[in-house]
């Protein structure tokens, strides 16, 4: 074929195919019950915009760090991680803009180890967190940086695989749950709103992971809980890879926890437990510190926690140290809203969620994190939901007006229509809402560089309350002389 012949050929066809985005109805055509897009010609001419996103984490990284070579004493630095914690794509929303929310918190993590004592990270999330994703990187940097051991809360029989811990149970066991396929309970769940129906005998082994890339903080563990409710006669006993433990009865019924401290840490445990109860779960710590504890509820829309017996779920609280409970949901609900009524519904929903769990356990600060960019597909395009950013909003302000902090995946991926740019790049999955690993470790970096901006606040500011209060004493110390002189 001549050369013009197929010059006139490509012509025509660029012209058949602008006549048909020009005339091709915008919400497309449906045949047989599906729907026919067609782009238009301005998304032909000029295609949607994608987020460099390396070149936009590092342009952030280099903005901060310019900064921070500027500080002068304490006020300059309080001020500088103020403005990192109240601006930009990884900052909190404070409850009536307190940014000292955190600082009680961190406080009682830096006492830590001075009181003997394991402060608990509650991580509650949907199937984003499932194998001990992104909390893993914050439980990592916890550890590092106010001490700990050990994967935390877990189930007594393994619900999902993690990646953090080798994990297997047998014996009379029933699950139930509050959310999923699970048969429910009428109320009976416990803090990882699953439990495991005890009904005879069971066990339950725990030993160190097997890959080499978890965080070495979890290789050993020297304190161990057993969190239950008992119906009539539970007894356990604990061995580990170095020999017996010891033996155990709850004395009384109800809610309530068994403890053994190791006198050298190990790397496996065997629990063996009888009787009849409902068991909340295996606390597998360390050393005094932090723990991080990881709980991923499949499919859930964070609104199962009123749906937890109250005076039951307060008294399994009670039985661990909690400072801080992360509540990280939406992403499920997020295809199903369809106006801003929709979203605000679900944001005050979330509103009593978070009351019910300040009731259940006061001594902990609570954080809601809202969901990631998800796209759906649109003229060919994928791009954000539509209302995905009316109910980040509307989360926020929901959030905060119950008295809790807020952050945002969403912002800290990039924003709106982000998710392809993560797709593309080998950080997200093909169904355009889930991270891959190597995605999940990246925002799980992102959340933990927000703690740590936090930490480095809270750090400073109780430095100045010192400062504050030795001026203050040596004032009143002052006066008293002076007092006495005349």
């Amino acid at each position: 074929m001549k050369p013009f012949k197929i010059l006139l050929f490509i012509a025509s066809a660029i012209a058949i195919l602008t006549v048909i985005a020009l005339l091709f109805p915008a919400d497309g055509i449906k045949v047989a019950g599906k729907t026919l897009n067609f782009p238009s010609v301005k998304k032909i001419i000029i295609p949607q915009a994608e987020l460099d996103l390396m070149a936009y984490l590092e342009e952030e990284q280099k903005r901060d760090e310019e900064r921070l070579q500027v500080l002068n004493g304490l006020q300059d630095s309080a001020d500088y991680y103020r403005g990192i914690m109240e601006h930009g794509d990884i900052r909190f929303w404070f409850p009536n803009g307190d940014a000292d929310y955190f600082v009680d918190m961190f406080d009682d993590f830096e006492n830590a180890k001075e009181k003997d004592v394991v402060f608990h990270i509650l991580h509650y999330g949907d199937s984003q967190i499932e194998m001990d994703r992104l909390s893993n990187r914050l439980r990592a940097y916890m550890q590092r940086t106010f001490g700990g051991n050990g994967p935390g809360l877990l189930p007594f029989m393994p619900v999902i695989r993690s990646l953090s811990v080798q994990h297997s149970a047998s014996g009379a066991l029933t699950h139930v749950a509050a959310y999923g396929d699970a048969p429910r309970a009428n109320g009976h769940y416990g803090p990882l709103v699953n439990t495991h129906q005890l009904n005879g005998e069971a066990t339950a082994t725990f030993s160190i992971p097997t890959s080499r890339n978890v965080d070495s903080a979890l290789m050993r563990y020297s304190r161990v809980t057993l969190l239950y409710n008992n119906h009539g006669g539970l007894h356990a006993t604990l061995s580990s890879k170095e020999g017996m433990v010891g033996s155990k009865n709850a004395n009384n019924g109800g809610v309530g926890s068994m403890s053994w401290n190791l006198e050298r840490p190990t790397t496996r445990l065997h629990l063996t437990v009888g009787g009849n109860a409902d068991l909340y779960g295996v606390v597998v710590d360390g050393d005094a510190g932090v723990a991080v504890d990881n709980i991923p509820l499949r499919g859930c829309s964070g609104q199962q926690f009123t749906m937890i017996n109250k005076s039951e779920l307060k008294a399994a609280y009670s039985n661990m140290d909690i400072r801080l409970i992360i509540l990280q949901f939406g992403g499920n609900s997020v295809p199903y809203i369809k106006g801003d009524k929709a979203a605000c519904t679900y944001a005050s929903s979330i509103g009593n969620q978070i009351e019910r769990v300040h009731e259940c356990c006061p001594s902990a600060k609570i954080l809601f994190i809202g969901p990631s960019d998800m796209s759906t597909t649109q003229g060919g395009e994928h791009v954000t939901y539509p209302y995905l950013p009316k109910l980040i909003d509307a989360l926020r302000d929901s959030v905060t007006a119950h008295g809790a902090a807020f952050w945002s995946l969403y912002d800290a991926m990039g924003g709106e229509n982000s998710m392809p740019a993560w797709v593309k790049q080998g950080l997200a999955g093909s169904d355009y809402i889930h991270y891959t690993q190597k995605g999940a470790d990246i925002m799980g970096d992102r959340i933990t560089l927000a703690f740590d901006n936090a930490y480095n606040y809270c750090r400073i500011r109780l430095a100045m309350k010192k400062k504050e209060q030795e001026r203050a004493e040596a004032l009143l110390e002052r006066e008293k002389r002076e007092n006495e002189t005349e």
